[in-house]
Formats: C-alpha cells, structure tokens, sequence
C-alpha cells in the first residue's frame, strides 16, 4: 500500500520515478471510474491516462490526507470532459462489412460500394503518414495490430490509439462530405 505523504512528497521532492507507485495502486480503480462514466474501454483507457498525468502535474494542490479522494475527483472530471468532447458519429463504413462485397445481384448497391470505398481510400491517402500506414496495414492488408506493433517497433498500446484516432478523423472528414452544402 502507497502511503499518502509518499505519494505527495517523493514525487516533488524531484523523485519522479516514485509516481510509478502510484500507477500501479491505483490505475484499476481509475481505470474502473472512467470506464463507469464513458462505457468504452478505450475512451476509459485515454481519461486514466489524462488523470494520472493532471495529478502529476497538480500534486502540490493535494492534500496529504486525502489523495484518494481527489484522484477519483479528476478521473470523474477527466472523463465527463473527454465524454463531452467525443462527438459519438456514425459508424464510417471502413469497418470489415463496407469493404466486403456487395451482393451481386445489386448492381446499384454495387456502384455504391465502389464509391464508398474509392472515397475511404482518397481519405486514408490524406491522413498523417504514422495513421495512414496503421490503417492501411490494418483494414487493407489485413494485419493483426500486434503484427503491426511489432514491424513498426510501437508498443500495442501505441498502434490502438492510432487506429482509434485515425478512425475519428476519418467519421470527422466522412460526415462533413455527406452534409447537404
């Protein structure tokens, strides 16, 4: 068990290594509030994070005696405002069933399929080169994301979020193409 004056104090003293104590007491319980509050692994996953590096920052605003508390009180915060900001958008058809093909016998839905996926590929050619090559490895190539860790020497973790985030801007870049101008 971390103690409280530990916590507060080897971390400003400039023993910055002593927050990984930290981490490891309590990223299940922050993990779980975040999760509570956003219903998604991932989006939980991102607000821990944001938490455990406000605390970092913010240490000498705690009080010694309660640092429980007012960790779970920034996972709470970190979490409401990463649910405000996600802008929950319609699934962009790069997921496995927009690149499968159309039923043959539909020559209209197949017109569609082939301009859908004209267009997602035109978009995964504009994103930035590091979530360019992840979704093209990824969806186009069909490679495993620890396949895709490993040949590139990202951690997993790493590779997710890249995909997660290449994905946002992708549903951002697709509905603003299909708003009536």
């Amino acid at each position: 068990m971390v103690h409280e004056r530990d916590i507060i104090g080897r971390p400003m003293n400039g023993e910055t290594a002593a927050f990984e104590q930290v981490v490891i007491e309590y990223q299940n319980l922050i993990y779980t509030v975040c999760l509570r509050i956003l219903n998604n692994p991932h989006d939980a996953q991102n607000a821990a994070q944001e938490t455990f590096l406000a605390a970092y920052r913010h240490l000498a605003d705690c009080q010694g005696d309660s640092f429980k508390p007012w960790l779970c009180r920034i996972a709470v915060n970190k979490a409401i405002d990463l649910k405000r900001r996600i802008v929950r958008l319609p699934a962009l058809p790069l997921e496995e069933e927009a690149l499968a093909l159309p039923d043959a016998s539909d020559p209209a839905a197949d017109l569609i399929h082939k301009e859908d996926a004209a267009r997602i590929r035109e978009m995964v050619d504009t994103l930035p080169p590091r979530y360019r090559e992840v979704v093209q490895a990824h969806y186009l190539e069909e490679r495993s994301v620890a396949d895709i860790a490993a040949s590139h020497s990202l951690p997993l973790k790493t590779v997710e979020t890249q995909l997660y985030r290449a994905r946002k801007l992708l549903r951002k870049r697709w509905n603003a193409h299909e708003e009536p101008s």
